[in-house]
């Protein structure tokens, strides 16, 4: 999701949960731990600081496997956030 975004040149930042996949990102452009195929946009911000991730954030969108769903407390007072499900169960 973050990549659509970059390449439509909406400035996107990614957070990274890990310092050291942050820094493999932003030194290949590449996510080697997920998605190692894929390149990923110059103009995409990666960081592994939650707190400056969000901190200019008009419009937060949380993207994380469907069975981690909600948003955490520090989220609340976004007032738009939109919740993406990477994958959805099996019925």
């Amino acid at each position: 999701m973050a990549k659509l975004l970059a390449e439509k040149n909406i400035h996107t930042t990614l957070w990274a949960r890990r310092p050291e996949l942050e820094k493999v990102i932003n030194s290949t452009q590449k996510n080697s731990d997920y998605l190692p195929e894929i390149s990923l946009p110059t103009n995409l911000v990666v960081t592994s600081d939650l707190a400056k991730a969000i901190s200019k954030s008009d419009l937060w969108v949380y993207a994380i496997p469907s069975k981690f769903t909600d948003f955490p407390n520090h989220l609340q007072n976004i007032q738009k956030k939109v919740k993406f499900c990477k994958r959805l169960p099996k019925i």
